[in-house]
């Protein structure tokens, strides 16, 4: 009979401690297993509504993390990240965002400012920014996380295609309609020259683009694209989907529109 470990995947995750080029240190398994029991406590916290006692948790974790591991180690960055949703749910914003940044930060000194994991953690700050309506700001991060992304993976990778996308959403929510609508173009124009089948995002954009354009009264175009949603919600998923139910209704309530 095999000896049985404790949480066996999540503690070699932990000794090997996502290496990285050398630089990331590894703790002992005593140290792998009390970071994995911490870590487990905060994140139930934080998943069943107790953001300030999360915030506890995940502090003296970091703490830790950082004695054991070091602040710029993946594992304490990513207990960061944790930390701001805890201050984001408790509307503690600029507190959320200096973790968020901070984040960022470590993974351009550990991974590089043009890793893929980097990037995705300065879009996710852009988000951020564009929730908090730092408007000015946020657009100034989503462009230069695009401008990366189109220069290493290129227009039509699939990542590049989502960030663009939630790029338009941020500028429609703020009513900067026609800029979003020219970049929900521009992601529908590069999804159609794709050759990757991103069936979730075709759908997303054109849902996305057909509210746009209806906001703006062009009901015609925006029921074109409502169909399309529909369609493609209807591809990937089925036609009892929630997601094709939504796109439908859309579409419905932009036929009854037309017909004032």
């Amino acid at each position: 009979m095999k000896p049985k470990l404790l949480h066996a995947p999540r503690v070699l995750l932990l000794l090997s401690c996502l290496a990285v080029a050398g630089k990331q240190s590894a703790p002992g398994a005593e140290d792998a297993a009390a970071l994995e029991t911490q870590e487990k406590a905060a994140l139930d916290l934080l998943n069943h509504g107790q953001p300030a006692a999360a915030e506890k948790e995940y502090r003296a974790l970091i703490a830790t993390k950082e004695r054991v591991l070091g602040p710029e180690h993946l594992s304490t960055l990513a207990s960061r990240h944790r930390l701001a949703e805890a201050f984001d749910k408790q509307r503690k914003n600029a507190e959320a965002e200096k973790e968020y940044r901070a984040e960022v930060a470590g993974k351009e000194h550990t991974l590089g400012p043009e890793h893929k994991d980097t990037l995705k953690s300065r879009g996710f700050l852009a988000w951020y920014l564009g929730q908090e309506g730092k408007i000015a700001q946020a657009e100034e991060e989503y462009g230069t996380v695009i401008a990366i992304r189109m220069r290493i993976f290129g227009p039509e990778q699939a990542d590049t295609l989502w960030q663009r996308n939630t790029l338009a959403l941020m500028l429609e929510e703020h009513g900067k309609h026609v800029e979003a609508e020219k970049e929900f173009r521009g992601v529908a124009k590069d999804l159609e020259d794709s050759d990757d089948q991103m069936y979730s995002l075709v759908a997303f954009n054109f849902y996305s683009l057909a509210l746009c354009l209806a906001g703006q009264g062009k009901n015609e175009e925006a029921l074109i694209f409502a169909r399309r949603a529909a369609d493609a919600y209807k591809k990937q998923y089925s036609e009892k989907h929630r997601l094709t139910k939504g796109a439908e209704e859309l579409a419905r309530r932009i036929e009854e529109a037309l017909r004032k």
